[in-house]
């Protein structure tokens, strides 16, 4: 925060100096989370202050930051064990329960801090920010830099260290080049991506190496490995729909080898109902429940996975009742497990800048799958409120 403030100060008197004016702007937003878990329904309540700042000292030269606070109250201290089957909790080693362990604590930090310098042809952009490749929904095979959350895709992603340059070699097509430093000089994360227009379709190309850390568990042992991705993705219109799809090669280079997958499609008919439609594969994870492990379960629930079983299906649904008032639900699918979890939704602009969001999470499997009726039912009120 402290670093936050300095840098609006400096940005403040070289603005005098200068005849420019950062400009301010944000959003406040309290939430209300709650679910059920053995037999009792738990809540935690957050608040959350974001603050964003962007110059344009001169032209071809922006800056922009933000800061997120964030504050919660309530039952902010979970167990991962809680919500597993019972037979894999027991291969947990005596003594180590505390890592399965997640706390929700108050904290500040800067989500994105960048500059960007913006020549003829090409945009060199240095610092933390937004890194999102991919045209997925609600899963993006392409992306190793974020992890969507399949209850709410659309929320917003924290940023990355990164050098990264865009050069548009002609219309219609262009090249990005990126860099991420690692811990040590040596372990980078390269990234290189091709994007060009064929007919109807944006079509792009990408390659991608990085130093790939994951857990080993029960042991609870740190791996180390290096993971090469090649991939592509596109995304146009096809019979009147909107489709997309994107598939990724992960090359790993002391664990298995595998492939994800993707294709989605969107439609608005002319009720003005909204339907959008995604099927996802992963041949790098179990096809049966019977084979979930408790690494399998972990690495789904730290993200190192993006998913617990091999195929899944996505749908959403939505129709604005009225100019301020829409009704949506998802319908998310473990294909190969047959769970599922029900998320209807409500969106409401309460007044101008000020928007209320509400879903349920309703879980229909059995013990041990995906969705699994064991995880225990809930919801989520959000507010936000722009100045």
């Amino acid at each position: 925060m402290r670093r936050f403030v300095y840098v609006s100060l400096i940005l403040a008197a070289v603005s005098n100096s200068y005849g420019f004016e950062p400009r301010l702007f944000g959003y406040f937003e309290p939430q209300l989370m709650g679910g059920e878990l053995d037999g009792e329904f738990k809540t935690l309540y957050s608040n959350k202050l974001r603050i964003d700042i962007e110059a344009v000292p001169s032209a071809g030269i922006k800056f922009g930051a933000d800061v997120n606070y964030f504050n919660y109250s309530g039952e902010t201290t979970y167990s991962i064990l809680d919500y597993l089957p019972y037979d894999l909790t027991t291969e947990v080693y005596p003594g180590t329960e505390d890592n399965y362990r997640f706390a929700f604590a108050d904290s500040i930090a800067l989500d994105n801090v960048y500059l960007r310098m913006s020549f003829k042809s090409a945009d060199l952009t240095v610092g933390k920010q937004q890194i999102s490749y991919g045209t997925g929904y609600a899963w993006n095979p392409t992306d190793l830099f974020n992890l969507k959350d399949v209850l709410d895709p659309t929320y917003e992603q924290t940023g990355h260290n990164a050098v990264r340059l865009d050069v548009q070699i002609k219309p219609g097509f262009n090249v990005t080049g990126l860099y991420a430093p690692g811990e040590e000089w040596d372990r980078p994360t390269a990234l290189f991506r091709l994007k060009t227009r064929m007919r109807r379709f944006d079509l792009s190309f990408s390659g991608m190496t990085t130093q790939w850390l994951s857990t080993s568990y029960p042991s609870l042992t740190a791996i180390e490995e290096w993971r090469r991705l090649v991939g592509c993705d596109l995304v146009g219109q096809l019979l009147g729909l909107g489709v997309w799809a994107e598939a990724a090669y992960n090359e790993m280079e002391s664990s298995d080898n595998f492939w994800e997958g993707v294709a989605g499609f969107d439609y608005t008919f002319r009720s003005e109902l909204y339907v959008l439609g995604e099927v996802y594969y992963n041949s790098g994870v179990p096809e049966s429940s019977e084979d979930y492990t408790l690494a399998d379960w972990m690495r789904y629930f730290t993200g190192e996975n993006k998913t617990l079983g091999r195929s899944q299906a996505y749908l959403f649904l939505q129709y604005p009742v009225t100019d301020l008032v829409s009704l949506g639900s998802s319908i998310i699918g473990c294909i190969n497990d047959e769970s599922v979890a029900l998320v209807p939704q409500l969106y409401y602009s309460l007044f101008q800048d000020v928007e209320l969001t509400a879903y349920g999470n309703f879980y229909v499997g059995d013990e041990g799958t995906m969705y699994s009726k064991d995880l225990g039912n809930g919801g989520l009120i959000r507010l936000r409120v722009y100045f």
